[in-house]
Order: structure tokens, then C-alpha cells, then sequence
């Protein structure tokens, strides 16, 4: 096997938390520049065909010396259509949060976000992918007393699906820890193993017995898989370069100087629980 590393209408407050956790959170989006800034509209929106949801959040982006503050914005219109002229106007659940269960996603249709704020539209496109199915998991057995992740003891993560031929494959994985998003970013590029086999194996940590793991694998078009790999770069410059250093915005495919992306997901999920000597194939 190949391995590759992969850089995982109701108001109440529970279906907000539920309707951020699953486009994955404010951490997905990076505040402009590291000094005083203008707000800029940050619009985070996606469709998932697993569960079948489309949800759009709308806010103004701070600057570094107010990284906490940000603000929800209420926009006079959320649609989403396709290239087939149907289309689908989101519902608001609160300011700045929007809505549908109605939209339907079909492989290779490409989908257009709409949103009108303050009579500006911004636009943003992306393609509903083949989807990827998760072949297996498994986990393996580590003793620990090497360097870095290898120095606990515990169990490694492998997670199994296969790349399909002929088609650019864009991933990305989360992985739930008993009920805790681990926040990073393992994204797989599939240019170099078209139509293989692929075995991932998570070496950021280990897990223990009882653990209970949840994979979700994201499969997205490349200019929504560019947004994350850009976001990545951003967060490793921010992370380890000088501290004057002014890292750039990620990719997006807003227009008219929107932040943020809009991205189509095929989802596909599997569960293991970490058992005793429960090692890979």
C-alpha cells in the first residue's frame, strides 16, 4: 500500500453550536493582516450530501489586536443554485446564520453560492465531487520510547480508502476524539496516486483503549482544497515565522474581496473503538 500524508426553522442556541461545528468552525477562517484593519466580510458556506444540509455564516472579519471580537452579519438574501437553473433560497435561523436541507447535490454539477449584504453581491462556485468511501480502520500498537510522536505508548490511527482512477481526488479528514474535533488540517492530494490504494496514517498522536474515533472523509473539488491548503500555509507561517511578519489571506472563491470559501462535500464516515492489540492488517 502506498502511504500518503494527508495535511479530519429553529433558533435554539444548540442548532447554532451543531450548524458551526459542522462547517467546522470559526478556526477556518484567519483575520486579516497582523495590524489595524477595515472589517472585511468573512463568508464561510458549504453543502454536505452527508447529511444532506447547505448552511451559510456571515460575519465582518477583525484585525489582530481585537482577534476575539467579530460579528454576525444579516444579509437581504442566501441562495444556492446550480448550472441547471434550479435554485434554493436559505432560511435565517439567526443574524448572519442560514440554512437548507433542500438542496440537491449531483456528482460533477457545479453549485453557486449567492449572497446579498448591504446591496454588494459576492458569488462563489464549486463542483460536487465523486465521492470516496472509507475502505477501512484500523489502529496499531506503538510501545513508545522513541522521539516525538513515537515517544508515547499507545495506538496509532490508519485510516483506508482508494483514490479513484482518473480523476483529480481532494480530501480532506477530521477526526473526532470522544467527542472532541482534533483541530488540524490533514488534507490529501491525489496527483500522485491515481487509482491506489492509500493508507493514512495519523502520526500527529496516539490513542488509547476505549477511545472512540470518528473519521469523516471530505471529498472537495481542487479550488475548495486550495482554500484549505493556502489556510495551512497561513496558520505555519503565522505559527513559526518572525513575529512581524504580515502572512496573507487563504485562497477563497468569493468574489468582490469576500473571505472565507463556499465548498461542496461528498462525506463519507466510519467509527472504530481503540481495543487492546487491535493492530493493522
Amino acid at each position: 500500500m502506498n502511504k500518503n500524508k494527508l495535511l479530519r426553522k429553529t433558533s435554539t442556541i444548540g442548532t447554532i453550536i451543531l450548524i458551526i461545528l459542522m462547517l467546522g468552525g470559526c478556526e477556518d477562517v484567519i483575520q486579516v493582516d497582523l495590524n489595524s484593519a477595515d472589517p472585511r466580510i468573512v463568508i464561510e458556506a458549504y453543502i454536505l450530501d452527508n447529511p444532506g444540509i447547505s448552511a451559510v455564516i456571515i460575519s465582518n472579519s477583525t484585525d489582530y489586536y481585537n482577534p476575539s471580537e467579530f460579528a454576525l452579519v444579516s444579509a437581504e438574501l442566501v441562495t444556492i443554485s446550480d448550472n441547471f437553473a434550479n435554485i434554493d433560497t436559505l432560511f435565517r435561523i439567526e443574524s448572519g446564520l442560514y440554512i437548507s436541507y433542500s438542496v440537491e447535490l449531483i456528482v460533477n454539477r457545479s453549485y453557486t453560492a449567492t449572497v446579498i449584504v448591504d446591496g454588494i453581491t459576492y458569488t462563489a462556485s464549486a463542483m460536487m465531487p465523486v465521492p470516496i468511501a472509507i475502505d477501512s480502520i484500523s489502529t496499531e500498537y506503538q510501545e513508545g520510547g522513541g522521539f516525538g510522536s513515537f515517544e508515547e505508548e499507545g495506538y496509532r490511527l490508519h485510516v483506508y480508502f482508494t483514490d479513484i482512477e482518473n480523476i483529480d481526488d481532494y480530501c480532506r479528514l477530521k477526526i473526532t476524539q470522544n467527542d472532541t474535533l482534533l483541530e488540524d488540517y490533514y488534507l490529501y492530494d491525489g496527483k500522485f496516486s491515481d487509482g491506489n490504494p492509500i493508507d493514512y496514517e495519523y502520526f500527529f498522536e496516539v490513542f488509547q483503549v476505549d477511545d472512540i474515533l470518528i473519521i469523516d472523509l471530505y471529498t472537495m473539488d481542487y479550488v475548495v482544497f486550495d482554500y484549505f491548503e493556502t489556510l495551512l500555509n497561513v496558520i505555519a507561517s503565522s505559527d513559526g515565522g518572525e513575529s512581524n511578519a504580515v502572512p496573507a489571506n487563504p485562497n477563497t472563491n468569493w468574489d468582490n474581496d469576500a473571505l472565507g470559501y463556499f465548498g461542496v462535500f461528498a462525506v463519507r464516515s466510519d467509527t472504530i473503538i481503540v481495543e487492546e492489540d487491535n493492530t493493522s492488517p
